[in-house]
């Protein structure tokens, strides 16, 4: 059985992975501006073809139908190829997501929440790859930390003992 929610909210699907994966997503103002432009060409598909199945789904074929997950890899291999990088799995976006956000500097548990992670573990250890930014950022922070700590103050005695004379004259 298949609902699909108005307004741009998710559609529920008795098939999903597990119980915790069905929630409701809030969706980019940039994304909601692409969904409607293609829902206005999908609409436009469906008065001109002879023929369209109508199973009340956002993304079908030029017919109306579902589309084979097959489909949508053959799909991003040619992407891929045209922006000249290397291939990639679909699913690798979600890697690349989470990364990003990481580098940006969101929470790991909410990064976990919008991956729908039970485990923050899955999501810290397999999801987000720390990027050569994130890693300057974070030598950057220690070695802030460790001048701080390591500036002697103005009470500290330097190394011949000259420091608690200057301070008494």
């Amino acid at each position: 059985m298949r609902k699909v929610a108005t307004r741009w909210e998710l559609v529920e699907d008795e098939q999903l992975k597990t119980a915790g994966s069905k929630a409701r997503l809030a969706l980019l103002t940039m994304v909601v501006t692409v969904l409607r432009e293609h829902r206005r060409r999908q609409e436009k598909a469906r008065e001109e073809a002879d023929e369209w199945a109508d199973p009340g789904l956002v993304f079908t074929t030029a017919t109306g139908n579902r589309i084979d997950p097959r489909n949508v890899n053959r799909w991003w291999d040619k992407v891929c190829e045209r922006a000249e990088i290397p291939r990639t799995r679909v699913h690798d976006l979600r890697h690349t997501a989470a990364s990003l956000l990481f580098s940006a500097g969101v929470d790991l548990n909410e990064i976990r929440a919008l991956l729908r992670h039970t485990r923050l573990a899955t999501t810290a250890d397999i999801y987000v790859d720390i990027l050569d930014e994130v890693r300057r950022s974070t030598a950057r922070s220690m070695d802030d930390i460790l001048t701080r700590l390591h500036r002697p103050s103005a009470t500290d005695s330097d190394e011949n003992g000259e420091g608690d004379q200057a301070m008494k004259s």
